[in-house]
């Protein structure tokens, strides 16, 4: 009689491939502004910032309660924001307009502290256009496709 551990391990997660994805031209985001991208079969949204001239991508659900934050608010930490974070005062940070939970744009963390974190996605600006980098599931039937954008894009800029 076989025992559970004998048996060789079969993932059921659909194989994926880290890829570069297009979110917009570089100058459809203005300073302050955010754009969301949704990816439907990964269950992700993804909303890039622009703060002093910088990109940063994170996750789009707030790690507190899941409202967007491509809604809130971007401005600089500042010194009173620094809290238990590895914040710096002229990093940028998005406030949540649910809730007020504000988490820094390049590390993803609570500015105030703790264990909510956003996660941070590595983006870029290639031929004009801002690319984020992200594992997507591969389709089984045509896995040498070209990269898929998101299903759906929200422009959030103020």
């Amino acid at each position: 009689q076989e025992n559970e551990s004998d048996l060789p391990f079969v993932s059921t997660q659909a194989p994926t491939e880290k890829r570069w994805v297009r979110i917009c031209v570089d100058s459809d985001l203005k300073e302050g502004g955010a754009k969301m991208i949704n990816f439907e079969k990964e269950n992700e949204q993804v909303a890039v910032f622009r703060h002093r001239g910088g990109l940063y991508a994170i996750d789009n659900r707030c790690a507190h309660m899941g409202a967007p934050l491509c809604e809130g608010d971007v401005e600089d930490v500042g010194t009173r924001h620094l809290g238990d974070s590895n914040s710096k005062a002229t990093d940028g940070m998005v406030e949540c307009s649910r809730h007020h939970m504000c988490f820094n744009l390049r590390t993803g963390e609570n500015v105030e502290g703790g264990h909510m974190k956003q996660k941070v996605y590595p983006v870029r600006v290639s031929d004009g256009d801002i690319e984020v980098e992200v594992e997507l599931e591969l389709d089984p039937v045509a896995p040498s496709q070209e990269p898929r954008s998101g299903e759906a894009e929200i422009d959030a800029s103020a």
